[in-house]
């Protein structure tokens, strides 16, 4: 595949790399200043205008640029007989295989999201709701289930828990009525 008129591709990602960097980096592998894009501030129709039919390249410091909109932006820069670089794995993609499009939509998304996946399970805040009881309140909900003193309703209502949860986390009660 012969490499012809390089157009780049920036955009901004939260926690991921900046705009200028995008640049920096598509102006080492060869993309002319005046023919760098951005997503957000050009329209996609524009982008695409700037595509003659043959053998241009779209260069992108990373797949997660392309985003939700890499339908819109590929498809007709493919019929126009363009490939992408992805310079974070210094791979050429020939965008008009339906193989290598699933590729690129993958890893786009792949791209797209290992912020958050690694922030969520690295970072302190761990992902899903708090616990309604720890620790200590915890002993003192299961010995009050326990214990023959005391309704159901009563224990729930005190702690601020459901009757449902009382029954899924600490089971039935084991009180003899008469």
């Amino acid at each position: 595949m012969s490499e012809g008129h390089k157009i780049g591709v920036t955009r901004a990602i939260k926690g991921m790399m900046c705009v200028k960097e995008q640049e920096t980096a598509l102006i080492a592998a060869g993309v002319n200043t005046r023919a760098i894009w951005r997503m957000g501030q050009h329209s996609i129709d524009d982008i695409v205008t700037a595509f003659r039919p043959g053998n241009d390249v779209l260069v992108v410091a990373f797949l997660g640029i392309l985003g939700k909109h890499r339908y819109d932006l590929l498809n007709p820069i493919a019929a126009k007989g363009a490939s992408l670089l992805d310079l974070s794995t210094n791979k050429s993609h020939d965008i008009s295989q339906a193989a290598t499009f699933a590729e690129i939509s993958k890893a786009s998304c792949t791209a797209q999201t290992s912020p958050a996946r690694a922030s969520a399970i690295n970072g302190p805040n761990k992902v899903g709701r708090k616990p309604k009881l720890r620790g200590k309140q915890l002993a003192e909900i299961k010995a009050a289930w326990q214990s023959p003193v005391g309704s159901n309703v009563d224990i729930a209502s005190d702690y601020g828990v459901s009757l449902t949860w009382l029954h899924n986390h600490l089971g039935a009660r084991k009180v003899v009525w008469k």
